[in-house]
């Protein structure tokens, strides 16, 4: 591909008024789409694909390559959201809730339109809830109850979430208890 990006780039130079050109400069494209690795790799290859997949359709929006070229941007931003959210994820199994939280939010920032808002959704929520942060929780969960995605997901999504609420808020006043009694044997001893 890399090769192939070298012709094509000589060929969009050397000859702009050629009807190849506008071919040409979607192949450029298309090469560095294929050099895109997979998402646990380092994405510069994607960045690149993404602008002259971008370039691409900037300067031929009316070209029969467009759609596919709008059709691969997707795919590459869902890879580099996928690379994000599986990042907080980890960050959440590791129990580093706040290191998970700034991957998500960045996710959801940059990659809106991408097929991971859903799970990293749920995520932050996860997350929000083992803080105990139940106020910045409420407006995560108020969201996933706005969103416009199939009922079974968002239901499943919910209840989830819910039962790890109340789990949460078990543990809390399990810990409230602890703490009173413990309270209560050191007046008792003293």
């Amino acid at each position: 591909y890399l090769l192939a990006i070298s012709e094509y780039k000589q060929l969009v130079q050397r000859y702009r008024y050629s009807p190849l050109g506008e071919e040409g400069y979607y192949k450029i494209a298309l090469s560095y789409f294929k050099l895109s690795p997979k998402y646990q790799l380092e994405q510069q290859n994607t960045d690149r694909a993404l602008i002259q997949l971008q370039e691409f359709i900037d300067n031929y929006p009316e070209s029969i390559f467009t759609p596919k070229a709008t059709e691969n941007i997707a795919v590459l931003r869902n890879k580099l959201a996928k690379k994000m959210y599986e990042s907080g994820k980890l960050y959440r199994k590791l129990k580093h809730y706040d290191s998970a939280i700034i991957y998500i939010d960045k996710m959801l920032s940059k990659y809106y339109d991408s097929k991971w808002v859903n799970d990293a959704k749920y995520e932050k929520a996860y997350c929000l809830i083992k803080q105990r942060k139940f106020d910045e929780y409420q407006i995560v969960h108020d969201d996933i109850v706005d969103d416009n995605i199939e009922q079974l997901i968002k239901d499943e999504l919910l209840s989830k979430l819910n039962v790890e609420l109340l789990s949460e808020k078990n543990r809390i006043k399990k810990e409230e208890n602890k703490k009173s009694t413990e309270k209560q044997r050191k007046k008792f001893w003293f």
